[in-house]
């Protein structure tokens, strides 16, 4: 990860290309031109305003620099035992626990509020058992797991986006059909696994 990122010059970048991913548009003025300068900085070519990449993010106005954001980030991601503010402050070298504690807050209330927004695009759907290992049936039906359905967002070229996941009681297509109307826009293209409920579940998807 710190080879990906070495500087903020490198967060910024990257920060840039998933802001305007499909094009820049002015917040100010909807132009759709603009040169990027330094800093993260971009300028309207329409109304000449400078727009910041990291304007209403969480990382607006901070004095921490995007390098520990980004490690904050990597480590919340794929630490399977999770993290804490002081864990954070010790392994990024921060000057405070509050500080630590103020990064994993507006991390968390990011996640929130993006778990609101309905997944779009194409969305692929499959279905999972969580459990301690028991003797038995193997599969669908396995003794003492959770049946869990899982929908992520396939991005363009490759990779993934925002992902959903919820318990539910069994597969059949009215329950998976709730799950997607939870879960997903409206217009969006499902693809599965060819399980027998999906296509009445994805009907009017």
């Amino acid at each position: 990860m710190r080879s990906w990122f070495p500087d903020d010059e490198a967060c910024l970048d990257y920060l840039d290309w998933v802001r305007w991913r499909e094009g820049f548009v002015c917040p100010h003025c909807d132009d759709v031109c603009s040169w990027k300068m330094k800093g993260g900085i971009r300028r309207c070519q329409g109304c000449r305003r400078r727009i910041s990449t990291i304007s209403g993010t969480i990382f607006a106005n901070t004095r921490v620099p995007l390098t520990a954001w980004f490690e904050a980030a990597w480590a919340m991601t794929t630490n399977k035992q999770g993290v804490s503010a002081s864990g954070i402050q010790r392994t990024l070298d921060l000057g405070s626990y509050q500080t630590a504690w103020m990064m994993l807050h507006h991390f968390r209330q990011a996640m929130g509020t993006t778990g609101t927004e309905l997944l779009r695009g194409d969305v692929e759907v499959d279905e999972t058992f969580i459990g301690g290992y028991k003797p038995g049936t193997r599969g669908r039906g396995a003794a003492g797991k959770v049946e869990v359905a899982v929908a992520v967002e396939l991005l363009d070229p490759k990779g993934y986006g925002r992902c959903r996941m919820r318990v539910i009681p069994d597969t059949r297509a009215s329950t998976l059909k709730g799950f997607l109307h939870e879960c997903v826009l409206p217009g969006s293209l499902i693809i599965s696994d060819g399980h027998k409920s999906y296509p009445a579940a994805t009907g009017d998807i």
